[in-house]
């Protein structure tokens, strides 16, 4: 249900022809003159992103085919980094050229996350990532089987590999097995 919401979105209100456009131009443009595009793309864009959250979907990210981070919406400061190698997701996504979905760390936090590539006029320009996190699937699942108590294990070792430092405080001990985290749920 989650992945038909998505790529709904994704087809309506991002695959536009003025993101396409500005997605194209980003790709030809070296790093240093790509702020100017990421805003116009940002201002775009924000009123899209702002109804996404308000469906509880977490991130809203744009990546350029050759491997530089476009457009975090969430941290709209850091950009241009390459980002194949710690996102499995968005590295097949733009190499394979398919749509990827699935449970995925990243550098802020773990996420169910739907990744789409991008192509115009049959040139592959990127990708778009829409996520959501387990908190608000959590949630909906309590709500719909009357409060069921779920949780998620995430991998420690994974996690302090692929998370950055300043995030490690979302993170707590799973009770389980000292090889497991939970995300906090004080923090998240």
């Amino acid at each position: 249900t989650y992945r038909m919401d998505v790529a709904t979105r994704f087809r309506l209100q991002v695959m536009r022809p003025e993101v396409l456009e500005l997605m194209s131009e980003a790709l030809a443009t070296p790093e240093a003159n790509i702020p100017v595009l990421r805003g116009r793309l940002y201002r775009q864009l924000k009123s899209v992103y702002e109804e996404l959250k308000q469906s509880g979907l977490q991130q809203f990210q744009f990546h350029l085919a050759d491997n530089r981070s476009l457009l975090r919406f969430h941290l709209p400061q850091i950009a241009g980094d390459p980002i194949f190698n710690l996102r499995p997701s968005v590295r097949i996504a733009n190499t394979e050229k398919r749509e990827v979905s699935g449970f995925e760390v990243g550098r802020t936090v773990p996420a169910f996350r739907y990744v789409f590539p991008v192509a115009s006029e049959g040139r592959h320009l990127g990708s778009v990532e829409i996520s959501i996190s387990f908190d608000r699937i959590q949630e909906n699942l309590s709500h719909l089987l009357a409060g069921g108590d779920f949780g998620l294990l995430l991998d420690k070792k994974t996690v302090l590999d692929t998370i950055d430092p300043a995030n490690i405080e979302k993170f707590a001990g799973a009770p389980v097995h000292a090889d497991f985290l939970i995300e906090n749920p004080t923090v998240s």
